[in-house]
This record gives C-alpha cells, structure tokens and sequence, in this order.
C-alpha cells in the first residue's frame, strides 16, 4: 500500500542522504512506485541550509501520479531532486484504465489536449507515444 509505505520510505531516504557515506542517490520508479517517490519525497524535511539536492536524478517511467495535484508538488521536488525525467505516453492503457477509475488523469497517461511538458527547468517530460509497438510497454 503506497499511502502506508510513503513516510517510511522517506525516512530510509532521509537516513541514506544524511549518512555522509552516500554521495550521489539516483532513483527509478514505474507506475504506482512512481507516486510512492513522489509522495515521499514531498513529505520529506529537507535540510536546504547548503541548497544542494539529495537526490542527483529521478526517473518517472509511466507514473501513476495525479496530474492535477502534480503542478503542487513540482517545486518541492525541484528543490530535493537534481534532474527529474518522467517518461510519458498517450497509449498507456493501464493508466487510462486507472484514470477511468479514479476520475482524474494520471501523470504518465497525459491525456490529448494536455501538454506532457512541465513549467520547471530541472523537469524534462519525454512523450513516448509513437516510440515502435517492439518498445513500448503494453
């Protein structure tokens, strides 16, 4: 359950970039994993006495995100993440599926008529609807 695993893993990735013995932290998620990132890092108290980031890159394969509530969460994580990339597409099935469920469109699904592109410099969105069928998950 994401919402029970969320604090605790932003405590372990407190622990981790406060232990002085880790010098870059690079993180991938997919799917649900994604919103667990995500919420977890948003939750954290980051020590920006120094302005540096704990986190040196982000990676977001198809997040299963809110993308109405993103926008709210994107310079908390600007500020804790180096570099952020969200792989996204049109065609994700699985997130159209969920966003039917759940009644709001999901980060990696980007929905047509929205931009896949976000308002922040260390955000990239990489839209890959038309990558070939061998490539894409389906």
């Amino acid at each position: 359950n994401v919402i029970w695993a969320s604090p605790h893993f932003a405590e372990f990735l407190e622990k981790v970039v406060s232990s002085g013995k880790v010098e870059r932290v690079h993180i991938i998620a997919s799917g649900l994993g994604g919103l667990l990132v995500v919420d977890a890092i948003f939750r954290m108290s980051w020590n920006a006495s120094n302005g540096v980031p704990m986190i040196k890159n982000l990676i977001l394969v198809a997040p299963d995100v809110d993308l109405d509530l993103f926008p709210a969460m994107e310079k908390k994580i600007s500020e804790a993440v180096d570099r952020t990339t969200i792989y996204v597409s049109r065609e994700d099935r699985v997130l159209r599926s969920t966003a039917s469920l759940v009644g709001s469109p999901r980060l990696g699904e980007v929905p047509t008529g929205r931009s896949p592109l976000l308002r922040i410099d260390t955000i990239d969105g990489l839209c890959c609807t038309n990558l070939s069928e061998e490539l894409r998950m389906k």
